[in-house]
């Protein structure tokens, strides 16, 4: 990430693939060369030969080679050229790897690549850099036992036998005590990687002089090997070797008997036995899946590591001076993202490159942004402001600044926090529109917490292109202070802003201008729009873009609520404003034009006025009968949020809230638990906690010292880059699976998973979701090991990409239990239900909708009266969340009347059933689940005859237990994989 290079094709002309069918193929093909055992390799037509090189040199065979080129039949490959066009190329063709001189940044690039291959892999490092991932392994081959030291004999011998140990005491229902922070990360999963070398460092003799620059010295580099050897080594375009000079005397000249080696390992392994030994071992350890091995696009930190005692042993992080910017001169952000932007779009080829271009490049900023705040903010970035109040940094090439300053009108400090959001949720708005509107550009933006302290962070503004007319100030087209002249280039903007304000809903209307003329505005008033000296147009400033929340703005003259829970009510700032997908949800709920005042009588149109309710704006008197309608609409629409929108997000769903981009910070609002003092102190801050118990309840002494913050690391919430042909097929196939077209929804969603994978390599948050989906359908359709097979790759992604404490990958454990049970794999899919049961209650706590389905389907895996527990359990929560008249609350009662009835208790199995009728049967007498509810009361009640009968006459009767069959269609309604209205 950190030696990102970004190739925008801008000279290249690409071939219109259309629906080409050779084009969208792959090929096996061989890659082999001198020095290398031959490997296949699956590539496809579209690629460039420039792809095939960089796959290639991801291979485990391959690295750390780098700077080298493919052939085919002793021909070098362009690396710009196309794999299907070229002479010859077929699938099964041998391409040879050819090796190219070195320059001194791809030297430099190559022993960084070492460097990183040699440094010890631990799991601290994992959870530090997210070079692995740590947590899922831990529940398939080596699972924590949370049980006391009595039942441990006990347990070994579960384990032995290949069944799971009963739930520990800590996840039981109405367990007093949650689960140990030690049981959320695994501490010996890994072993410590194997040594390679005792130092590996730049050489006292650089830089190389004069002399020896003109004959190809580019760097020189002491080792020191295990065997005790110093060696000092010449890096050359031609690879390395090992010279004569020692730390007393300087010698270029090349040691007697020694190779010049291309790979800096293969030299390293001629001159020491044991790095050659230790190497192989390495290369032949079971390799990874992909999606364990990639680099995420964004970094996703864990909140607790796993310390270990400070070693002087040296694990090479920065000991040739390379883990700063290769790049002497900062990238221009906005450039490289207008630049992907701007690629065609003509066919899915195109349009998958350009999506994968803009994610590398917002990947790339985001990582900048991070860099630069910790600098910055840790003192090595002066600021470029000139002052102490407002200060602002520039770093990386990355504008950052830090408002101090005050303005009480909107809210005082909190106001600019909230603009800061919002600004970066309506940049996300406007970045989202497709068509024509790809032409309204804004610069790239982020936000990035750090030790307190909350940073803008933003690429170069690319400057004002000079104006037309010297009337328009300072090249300003649109905005409250542009004026009313007009310009081919204004209107030209002006044309863009008008379909953008109608995409994302917004009024057309006027406002009274600083010289008292009337203007013509499609956004807030703080909104400005200019042509930048690249000939694009920008719109910026764009925080107050969504209409105001009316529910906590108290007009002049109005009382605010009195009474807790009503509104509307003051808040500390005047920033508070309604979600885009909240102002979709209330246009989709309303459905006649004249109940909400439409702009057109013909046509259901809505629209809102961000401005009705900023200060110190004036309408025109003419315009008095609009605002007061556009207040209206708003009250309504805070209404809807109120009794509509919040209580059906919370109660139909029983979704996650989650507002942060990392799993981290969902801990911080939302935790039911005693850890809520420490995880409130600590996370406003990010910093990384050593894995520990921590004593909460004592007043003498601070539940956490300085040695427990292992470290402090930046949060950094960015723009979202769309996958917009790959989205656009998940779409479909949800609706399709909406519609019940089973088929056909699983074939989109195999296409959008390989779209998804063209984009982003599975590893975004939005290719997880369609794989689980992808699981889900291929389960129903009744292809478990399928389903197994999807799932296991969900789990891996959602911790990677989400973190292993984040809500998605607590929920992918348990639908992947599912999958495992159906396959007979009983133990693990408890192993896994446990995990999520451990996760949950670490993070959120027991008192939450979701710990309802974890225990249902504990409830259903596990035996007698656990498993009754669990479900009384989930019949509490559910009752207590979704309400009595719930049709899952429902199902609960039908799945403890059915184990009840198992445990020979069918007075209790018919009072629940009992219940399950009462529910139902608002769906009418004639409903399958009226039916097969009154069938089951039915066959219970005669069952319990039938026992009494045989236990009169002294003899033994055995409830009937559920088939495998019951138990999985239960568990796949229970958490979602099949709809409850289905039966």
């Amino acid at each position: 990430m950190t030696n990102y290079t970004y190739n925008c094709h801008e000279n290249i002309e690409k071939k219109s693939t259309s629906k080409d069918a050779k084009h969208m193929s792959s090929f096996n093909v061989k890659i082999g060369s001198s020095s290398l055992i031959m490997f296949s390799l699956q590539v496809h037509g579209f690629w460039l030969v420039q792809d095939a090189i960089m796959t290639v040199l991801g291979r485990e065979e391959v690295a750390p080679r780098m700077s080298i080129a493919l052939a085919l039949s002793g021909v070098t490959l362009d690396p710009m050229m196309e794999l299907q066009d070229v002479k010859g190329f077929k699938a099964g063709v041998t391409l040879r790897l050819v090796e190219e001189p070195y320059s001194p940044r791809s030297a430099q690039a190559h022993l960084a690549r070492v460097q990183d291959m040699l440094k010890a892999v631990r799991p601290q490092d994992a959870l530090m850099e997210d070079s692995l991932i740590v947590c899922f392994m831990c529940v398939l081959e080596a699972p924590p036992t949370l049980h006391s030291s009595k039942n441990k004999r006990a347990n070994s011998k579960t384990e032995q036998s290949g069944e799971a140990p009963p739930p520990p005491a800590c996840i039981l229902p109405g367990a007093s005590e949650i689960p140990p922070l030690t049981t959320l990360l695994p501490t010996n999963t890994h072993s410590e990687a194997p040594s390679f070398l005792l130092d590996l460092s730049l050489s006292c003799w650089n830089p190389p002089p004069g002399f020896r620059k003109l004959q190809g010295d580019f760097m020189y580099i002491s080792v020191h090997t295990l065997e005790g050897k110093h060696c000092d080594i010449t890096s050359c375009p031609r690879g390395f070797y090992v010279n004569r000079s020692t730390l007393e005397v300087f010698d270029p000249r090349p040691a007697q008997s020694t190779p010049v080696c291309h790979c800096l390992t293969d030299l390293l392994s001629h001159i020491s036995p044991q790095f050659k030994h230790n190497l192989s071992t390495l290369r032949h350890r079971p390799s990874l899946p992909a999606e364990e091995t990639l680099s995420t696009p964004y970094r996703t930190v864990s909140w607790l590591g796993i310390s270990s005692l400070h070693s002087h042993k040296p694990s090479f992080s920065g000991r040739l001076g390379l883990d700063q910017d290769l790049s002497a001169q900062a990238p221009d952000w906005n450039k490289e993202l207008q630049t992907a932007r701007d690629l065609p779009q003509r066919s899915l080829e195109e349009r998958l490159q350009r999506d994968r271009a803009l994610l590398q490049v917002n990947s790339a900023f985001v990582w900048a942004v991070a860099q630069a705040a910790e600098k910055a903010i840790d003192g090595f970035v002066d600021s470029i402001s000139g002052s102490h109040g407002d200060p602002a940094f520039l770093c990386g090439g990355v504008f950052m600044s830090m408002p101090a300053h005050r303005d009480q009108l909107l809210g005082g400090e909190r106001s600019h926090r909230a603009a800061q959001r919002l600004e970066l949720r309506c940049v996300q708005a406007y970045s989202d529109l497709d068509g024509d509107l790809q032409n309204l550009h804004t610069i790239p933006t982020a936000l990035a917490d750090y030790r307190g302290v909350r940073l803008s962070a933003q690429g170069l503004a690319p400057g004002i292109q000079g104006p037309e007319q010297a009337e328009v100030p300072s090249g300003l087209l649109y905005g409250y202070s542009a004026g009313p002249l007009e310009n081919p280039s204004r209107r030209k903007l002006l044309e863009l802003v008008a379909q953008s304000a109608k995409a994302l809903s917004l009024q057309r209307h006027a406002v009274l201008g600083l010289t008292g003329h009337q203007l013509p505005l499609f956004t807030s008033v703080d909104a400005q729009g200019i042509l930048g000296a690249d000939g694009r147009y920008y719109l910026l400033d764009v925080y107050r873009t969504m209409p105001a929340d009316a529910n906590f703005l108290v007009e002049d003259g109005e009382e605010g609520a009195e009474t807790e829970g009503s509104f509307p009510r003051r808040y500390p700032h005047v920033l508070c404003r309604l979600r885009p997908e909240l102002v979709k949800a209330f246009i989709q709920h309303k459905k006649a034009c004249k109940d909400v005042g439409s702009v057109s009588d013909i046509i259901f149109e809505m629209r809102f006025n961000p401005n009705v309710y900023s200060s110190g704006v004036e309408f025109p008197s003419s315009d008095s009968d609009a605002v007061e309608l556009q207040k209206r609409l708003l009250k309504e629409a805070a209404a809807f949020i109120i009794n509509d929108w919040i209580p059906e997000f919370v109660s139909v769903f029983c979704v996650f809230i989650h507002y942060w981009s990392n799993g981290v910070c969902a801990v911080t609002f939302f935790c039911h638990s005693h850890r809520e003092s420490i995880l409130i102190s600590v996370f406003v801050n990010v910093p990384q906690l050593r894995l520990r118990e921590y004593i909460l309840d004592t007043r003498n002494k601070a539940p956490i010292s300085p040695d427990d913050v292992l470290n402090i690391l930046p949060v950094v919430k960015h723009i979202t880059m769309t996958t917009t042909d790959a989205t656009r097929m998940f779409t479909a196939a949800q609706n399709s699976l909406q519609k019940g077209l089973l088929e056909q929804a699983y074939e989109q969603l195999k296409e959008a998973t390989y779209l998804f994978g063209r984009v982003c390599d599975d590893l975004h948050p939005e290719a997880c979701h369609c794989l689980s989906l992808l699981a889900k359908v291929a389960y129903v359709q009744g292809h478990p090991a399928e389903a197994r097979s999807v799932q296991l790759r969900v789990v891996v992604i959602s911790e990677r990409v989400l973190g292993f404490d984040h809500p998605n990958t607590i929920q992918q454990y348990v639908l992947l239990a599912v999958y495992l049970l159906a396959g007979g794999e009983t133990a693990l899919a408890q192993r896994c239900l446990y995990r999520a049961k451990v996760l949950l209650l670490a993070v959120h706590g027991a008192d939450h909708p979701y710990t309802a389905v974890i225990d249902a389907s504990l409830g259903l895996v596990l035996q007698g009266e656990q498993a009754l527990q669990y479900l009384q359990s989930a019949l509490k929560l559910n009752s207590s969340f979704r309400g009595d008249a719930d049709l899952t609350t429902a199902l609960m009662h039908h799945l403890l009347a059915q184990r009840l009835c198992v445990a020979g208790d069918y007075r209790g199995g018919m009072n629940h059933e009992k219940e399950r009728v009462y529910v139902v049967q608002q769906y009418g007498e004639d409903h399958p689940q009226t039916k097969c509810s009154s069938d089951f009361l039915r066959n219970i009640t005669q069952q319990a005859v039938r026992v009494e009968r045989s236990i009169r006459q002294g003899a033994l009767f055995q409830g009937l237990v559920p088939s495998q069959d019951t138990t999985l269609e239960q568990l796949a309604l229970v958490n979602g994989i099949l709809k409850t209205s289905y039966r």
